[in-house]
């Protein structure tokens, strides 16, 4: 009956011991709703504002035949999956003339935040193109990403014509992208910014649990390349339910990296956790045993 105890008792807490080991990636996010606004004005005529919404939304207005003033901007969002979030915005204020000081002919502009929440570790990155031209200093646009409540850990201005991504691999939190432009028409001519651009999370290809993404985790990526229906376990980083190129690459980027501090955590399966119970009880068992 000892005999049985101990070897239950073994059991048991060795698939206590295995749960407390496993690592499985989580839902990557949980996205808000989308805030911020569009806003505008023509001439003298009155001031035009809307909501970011996710999908599509613009303004524009002129002071035409009376002038030649003219504001316009838009904004076109998109969320797909729980793993990536799309943005591209535009605003442009354009006179003939000169403006009294203070007072432009025009202005354009937007703002939009979306936030997310994450369950556990992930690999966030965000890739952006901004048009903000340094020498227009009627035009400001920008692409900033952090932790809600803390500074910008990411900060994207004018990026003349090209793209720029930062990526990181960050512990559990709640996130905020914001993109904003602001244009006036102050001196005769066009004044225009845009941005445009993703935020992509995926898992961190750390498949061994050892904490750090390195060479023996890109076996388990060439061991399941191909069209097979796969999960983390066997090399699925992006969530597609395949082993491909994107995993690769995303391994790539990712090789070195060690997982943030409050990222190293348990991460049991509900049935795994319905055996500490009994793994607990067989370890008071045998200790009452062996007194």
């Amino acid at each position: 009956m000892r005999q049985l105890l101990r070897l239950g008792g073994r059991t048991a807490a060795a698939a206590m011991f295995t749960f407390l080991a496993m690592r499985q990636p989580l839902a990557a996010a949980t996205f808000a709703p989308i805030s911020g606004s569009l806003s505008l004005k023509a001439g003298t005529k009155p001031a035009q504002t809307t909501p970011a919404i996710l999908g599509s939304a613009s303004l524009s207005d002129n002071t035409l035949p009376s002038g030649f003033d003219f504001a316009a901007t838009s904004l076109q969002t998109s969320i797909v999956g729980t793993r990536q979030f799309n943005f591209s915005g535009s605003a442009s204020s354009l006179t003939n003339m000169t403006a009294p000081v203070g007072q432009p002919k025009a202005t354009a502009g937007l703002l939009f935040e979306q936030s997310f929440t994450t369950a556990g570790p992930q690999w966030i990155e965000v890739s952006a193109n901004v048009l903000s031209p340094p020498a227009d200093a009627d035009v400001a646009a920008s692409i900033t990403f952090g932790r809600t409540g803390q500074a910008s850990q990411v900060s994207v201005g004018h990026t003349a014509g090209g793209t720029t991504t930062a990526a990181g691999a960050y512990a559990a939190g709640t996130f905020v992208l914001t993109g904003q432009i602001s244009t006036a028409a102050n001196l005769s001519g066009s004044h225009a910014g845009a941005v445009s651009g993703a935020l992509r999370i995926a898992a961190i290809a750390d498949f061994n649990a050892s904490n750090s993404v390195n060479a023996t985790d890109l076996n388990v990526i060439k061991t399941n390349f191909g069209p097979a229906v796969t999960t983390f376990a066997t090399g699925d980083v992006d969530g597609d339910a395949r082993t491909d190129g994107v995993d690769f690459l995303l391994y790539q980027r990712q090789f070195g990296v060690t997982l943030p501090p409050t990222a190293i955590q348990a991460l049991p399966e509900p049935t795994s956790m319905a055996l500490l119970p009994l793994a607990l009880a067989a370890v008071s068992c045998l200790r009452r045993l062996g007194t």
